[in-house]
């Protein structure tokens, strides 16, 4: 069992709490939102870890970076984000794309730049099928550059609109990162 001061900083990096048979809990909470105008339920998730595994089971970064009243339009630099020191040394390992609202027509085309470094972190964009809402289903996958996905702490990253789609609004980036 860790001391009371491990203890309070394993809280406060990681939202956990230390039990005495080496297994972490955790309580998530997040907003059940069924007919995406307003929070209608909050529901709660209880997890349970060994200790050994909670340093690299990965963060996702969940990224808005088009309104959702706002049609897609095609240019560089449609939001850029800063990597924290907490991920300094990490790597991309899977990046998609959302849109609340589905392009009618044509395949919005993502591309994840890290301006920092003035690379491309794909060499295979990130697309969307038309009246698909993410990327997970499209018909061509996005493919990281293995050379290029590794993330620094000040590394700024791009994100790039290639082509537009028709009607698509409310694109947001999911980003798996690991060490």
């Amino acid at each position: 069992m860790p001391n009371n001061e491990q203890q309070a900083t394993l809280q406060a990096d990681t939202s956990v709490t230390p039990r005495e048979d080496n297994v972490v809990e955790s309580q998530l909470s997040y907003p059940l939102d069924l007919n995406s105008s307003k929070i209608i339920e909050r529901q709660q998730l209880g997890l349970r870890y060994p200790r050994e595994y909670m340093r690299n089971t990965g963060r996702i970064l969940i990224i808005k970076f088009n309104d959702d009243g706002v049609v897609l339009t095609t240019g560089d630099g449609k939001f850029f984000f800063p990597i924290p020191e907490e991920l300094d040394n990490t790597y991309f390992t899977a990046l998609h794309v959302a849109f609340s609202t589905a392009s009618t027509s044509g395949t919005p085309t993502i591309q994840i730049r890290n301006v920092t470094d003035s690379v491309d972190v794909l060499t295979t964009k990130i697309t969307v099928d038309a009246n698909e809402f993410t990327s997970y289903t499209a018909a061509t996958q996005p493919v990281i550059s293995f050379a290029n996905s590794q993330l620094a702490k000040g590394d700024i990253i791009a994100i790039d609109c290639d082509v537009a789609g028709t009607g698509a609004k409310g694109g947001t980036l999911i980003a798996t990162i690991q060490s």
